[in-house]
């Protein structure tokens, strides 16, 4: 008559009929996704689509809360879940959204488990499947990005050529080095000749005309 009295669970059961009725619930996990637009702070269009999965307890006084408690438990969970995430986005900014994913999902099932409590389930997990940025925006980190390499790879590709000319002077100048001390033994060669042969000539006749 209005009023829930017990948990009938699996097996023989007998209820009055027109004075009693019945209401099932499940108490497998259900699994809801959650999509929700929201602004970071510096005013940038942010989807985040997160997965919740929870379940009620398995306990009488549980299940009768999850029934009379509210009408739509689903519908409470969805406006839940997105108040909290736009509160959460609009702390950070765009280029810093993507790094706080595991942040962003933990605060989120924070106040949710709380508050499922209530309504006599358990939050089993939120997991944050994807987060989208403005499609302009993200065009425009792209391009920052895909800029910032090449200017890496600019720089790295002078760097090379730096080194090489710097191997190639030491080498060169390692040639002509070596190539002067050969010239140098060569005319101190030729002056030893000289010597010896003069030394030959006094010692064959004694004298030098």
């Amino acid at each position: 008559m209005g009023k829930p009295t017990r948990v009938i669970r699996a097996g023989l059961n007998f209820v009055w009929p027109i004075i009693q009725t019945t209401r099932k619930q499940t108490l497998a996990m259900t699994n809801m996704d959650v999509g929700v637009d929201s602004i970071t702070k510096d005013n940038v269009k942010t989807r985040i689509d997160l997965n919740v999965i929870f379940r009620v307890q398995d306990n009488d006084k549980a299940i009768i809360d999850s029934l009379f408690i509210i009408n739509d438990p689903i519908k409470a969970i969805k406006a839940m879940v997105e108040e909290q995430l736009r509160a959460k986005v609009y702390e950070f900014g765009h280029d810093e959204i993507f790094s706080k994913r595991n942040e962003i999902g933990d605060e989120v099932k924070g106040v949710l488990a709380a508050k499922l409590q209530e309504f006599g389930m358990e939050l089993d997990s939120v997991q944050v499947k994807d987060i989208q940025l403005d499609s302009r925006v993200l065009d425009a980190m792209n391009s920052v990005v895909a800029s910032s390499k090449n200017k890496l790879a600019a720089i790295n590709d002078a760097e090379g050529r730096k080194q090489s000319d710097i191997l190639n002077a030491e080498a060169d100048k390692q040639v002509k080095k070596l190539i002067g001390e050969g010239m140098a033994l060569q005319r101190e060669a030729i002056a030893n000749g000289f010597k010896n042969s003069i030394e030959e000539i006094k010692s064959s006749d004694g004298t030098l005309k």
